[in-house]
């Protein structure tokens, strides 16, 4: 592992993480839908474009990057596109804003749908050049870096976002328009630093193989590999877990009363406690195995949905703290919850993305990450089931359901295996 290739791709991460907190999909792009059409149903559309753009371009990316001994093109052009439509926009957000809020959320959500795609694209090309790059007990680390030196970066994006959603800050459309090129500009410093990294050149088939054969080969990962398998289900379950909070933005506002601000509010907060968190998660992937983080995180997680549900019961007695003036004790309960949610969130999506890379063979981890993806694809339709269940029974029913899917992925993990264990087979006893 060479330290310059180290530091730039915790700079890439640093620069992303002002990416995903100005243009995220279940927060600030939730906020922007449920302002232009009122509609819990529409506010969850963007995390559905995220996750349908991403998964679709995977498996065609991951047939072409597997006969390429360089993977870096894969992941500099579709990320200098996705600057260019960060840029397109904020343009038509501030020109067509709320005047013209029908266009503008079609044009948005081409715009958008086109900018997942490549950031799947660019997946597929990241992850496999960092399997090669950084061993696998330095992962945890190098991603902990990523997240708490990006998270310092995502708290003042927090700040940031808080002040243009804010009553003193510009008025709609505008505030938007600003967030959307803030996220271009940091995009572009996301590119720049990944780009100048020195990618392994590793032995591969240097014949493509047919789009046919490869379909059937990651067929056969998932009959063969049972960790993988048991992986996917677990993500299944994982994904219909967040039902609860794909709608928390519109249960804060619609239902709680908390202002368009909260967003910003909930951004910092969150961050707060996950820069400490993230050295506790890699500690734990790093010297006790991924298997571990993840039971831990999933358990937690557990109680989520479950303060989420009693939030709705609180009484909304005023609450009285520096910083959170205005908020009663609902909204603090509900606080609590996102708080909660952040923390199990960021060190399973360390575990599991990390499990992944241990779990892979190297000559064959495009076709893992990419098939893993194309597997999952109907849970691109999970965001908009949340919005569903929450317009027609209740925010409360999409709480409990959480917890009865997020119970069932926590079970299911006691039967994966440890990668680095080389095993095939449950560790149940080794927690």
């Amino acid at each position: 592992m060479r330290d310059r290739d180290f530091k730039l791709s915790v700079l890439n991460g640093i620069f992303f993480a002002v990416v995903m907190s100005t243009l995220q999909p279940g927060m600030v792009l939730s906020a922007f839908f449920l302002k232009l059409t009122n509609s819990t149903i529409l506010a969850t559309l963007p995390m559905a474009l995220r996750q349908v753009g991403w998964l679709l371009p995977q498996l065609v990316a991951s047939n072409m990057a597997e006969a390429r001994e360089r993977k870096m093109p894969f992941y500099v052009i579709p990320s200098a596109v996705r600057f260019v439509l960060l840029v397109l926009i904020s343009l038509f957000t501030y020109l067509l804003g709320a005047n013209q809020a029908g266009l503008l959320i079609i044009v948005f959500c081409v715009l958008y749908f086109v900018h997942s795609s490549c950031s799947g694209i660019c997946g597929i090309a990241f992850w496999d050049i960092i399997g090669k790059t950084i061993p696998a007990n330095r992962r945890g680390r190098f991603m902990a870096l990523r997240g708490f030196l990006g998270g310092i970066l995502g708290l003042a994006s927090g700040f940031y976002v808080k002040y243009m959603l804010g009553k003193s800050g510009p008025v709609f459309p505008s505030n938007y328009a600003y967030l959307f090129i803030t996220a271009a500009l940091f995009q572009a410093g996301t590119s720049l630093s990944f780009a100048f990294v020195r990618e392994p050149i590793t032995a591969v088939k240097k014949d493509r193989v047919p789009f046919k054969k490869h379909l059937l080969q990651g067929m056969s990962i998932l009959k063969a590999d049972r960790d993988f398998r048991l992986l996917f289900q677990i993500r299944i379950l994982n994904s219909l877990a967040t039902l609860g909070g794909m709608v928390f933005v519109p249960y804060a506002i619609k239902i709680l009363g908390m202002p368009e601000s909260a967003v910003g509010t909930l951004i910092i907060i969150s961050t707060c406690f996950a820069l400490p968190a993230n050295f506790l998660w890699s500690h734990i992937g790093d010297n006790y195995g991924n298997r571990l983080l993840l039971l831990i995180c999933t358990g937690i997680y557990l109680l989520v949905p479950v303060i989420a549900f009693i939030s709705y019961y609180v009484r909304p007695v005023p609450f009285h703290a520096p910083f959170l003036n205005g908020y009663d004790m609902r909204g603090m309960v509900f606080i609590l919850a996102f708080v909660v949610s952040g923390l199990a969130v960021r060190g399973r999506g360390i575990g599991d993305l990390n499990y992944m890379l241990e779990l892979a063979p190297e000559e064959k981890r495009p076709s893992y990450l990419a098939f893993m993806s194309v597997l999952l694809a109907p849970t691109v339709f999970v965001p908009l089931v949340a919005g569903l269940i929450a317009e027609l029974f209740s925010f409360r029913t999409s709480f409990a359901l959480s917890f009865v899917f997020c119970l069932g992925a926590f079970l299911l993990m006691l039967m994966l295996g440890e990668p680095r264990n080389n095993k095939k087979m449950p560790v149940l006893l080794k927690l």
